[in-house]
């Protein structure tokens, strides 16, 4: 595909790009930056493809103007395997996450907050990373996620594959979701939740209501499913609604941003103890990214952005993993170390 050869380049030539697939479609879609400045979103009125991190206070673009547009339809990639899932296993930070998730559940009993989200980094060393063919592996893997990969020489490289779309606007038309929950696939979607999901998938739900009352006119919410996304099974709801026509998009998102999925409800609480006990810093993980203000096929102004939630930082042949978990008053220390674990897996299996 001619994408991945004008991704070479660019890369070579240390210019900012970004490719990415939206979940359910076949299309691969590539923008790139003509020169290395760093533009920041002001107001969020502006056009074009945003990376925006954890604690809201980067937020990057790669303005339409400044760049140039590469679209194709996405091949399969059949000669390529996934890694082996015990090739990268590493629980040099169990203990310490461990007594994190303690921690968290002595805050929850204290009236603190309901729910906290809980994370960790893990590195690992790679020799001659190829980050084409995990690129590859990754769309191969990830087909119904969005999935992408960003490079700005002033910030770093960035991968990832997930579900979770923190909102969607045509016009007036609002969408978004409410998912949590984590089981591992085994081969059916069906799952057997238990009630510490259910209720933490509902947390999310309530929140992001109350979070939309001042700014919609009329709300719709779908019973709970089961989905997959890469080797992993979430609880998942979709919500839409129908925006007023003042709405401010740059104040929508800092009530939505960061979810009780990322953070943890009540919000502030949450991302407070997140910032002072994690003991490292997020940077983009469990931020947001995607399309602002772009006109779609149909010429409809459209914003469109995901969570960056199962993602991945590469410096040469160091590659950083995220994941994390939801802690509520029902949670287990140990189970949810294994839930990161199981979640690592997924973008663990396309790295060479």
């Amino acid at each position: 595909m001619q994408i991945f050869e004008t991704i070479e380049k660019h890369f070579r030539e240390n210019l900012p790009f970004v490719v990415y697939k939206k979940p359910n479609t076949n299309n691969l879609l590539g923008i790139f930056q003509n020169d290395d400045r760093l533009h920041l979103v002001k107001n969020f009125k502006e056009t074009g493809f945003v990376f925006c991190n954890f604690k809201g206070d980067k937020n990057i673009i790669f303005r339409t103007e400044n760049t140039f547009v590469v679209n194709e339809e996405l091949d399969v990639f059949e000669d390529l395997k996934s890694t082996e899932k015990h090739q990268f296993f590493n629980d040099s930070n169990k203990e310490h996450h461990i007594k994190l998730v303690k921690k968290g559940l002595k805050a929850i009993e204290n009236n603190v907050f309901d729910k906290v989200v809980l994370s960790r980094k893990e590195e690992i060393e790679l020799m001659d990373f190829d980050f084409i063919q995990s690129m590859k592996k990754l769309l191969n893997s990830n087909q119904n996620s969005f999935s992408y990969i960003w490079f700005h020489p002033k910030v770093g490289f960035w991968m990832g594959a997930f579900s979770e779309q923190l909102l969607k606007i045509s016009n007036l038309d609002f969408s978004t979701m409410s998912l949590a929950g984590t089981q591992s696939y085994e081969g059916s979607i069906k799952a057997n939740w238990k009630l510490k999901e259910i209720e933490e998938q509902q947390i999310v739900t309530d929140f992001i209501v109350e979070s939309l009352k001042n700014d919609i006119e009329s709300i719709e919410i779908e019973k709970p499913k089961t989905i997959k996304s890469g080797n992993i099974l979430h609880l998942k709801s979709d919500i839409f609604a129908r925006l007023k026509p003042n709405y401010d998009l740059e104040q929508l998102i800092k009530k939505l941003h960061p979810t009780p999925a990322v953070c943890g409800f009540p919000k502030q609480n949450s991302k407070t103890f997140i910032l002072e006990n994690e003991k490292y810093d997020r940077e983009f993980y469990a931020g947001f990214l995607g399309e602002l203000n772009m006109t779609s096929i149909k010429n409809i102004n459209t914003t469109d952005l995901f969570v960056n939630l199962r993602c991945m930082k590469i410096d040469q042949n160091q590659v950083s993993i995220y994941v994390g978990g939801g802690i509520t008053k029902d949670s287990v220390p140990e189970l949810e170390w294994e839930e990161t674990v199981s979640k690592s897996l997924a973008i663990k299996s396309i790295l060479n």
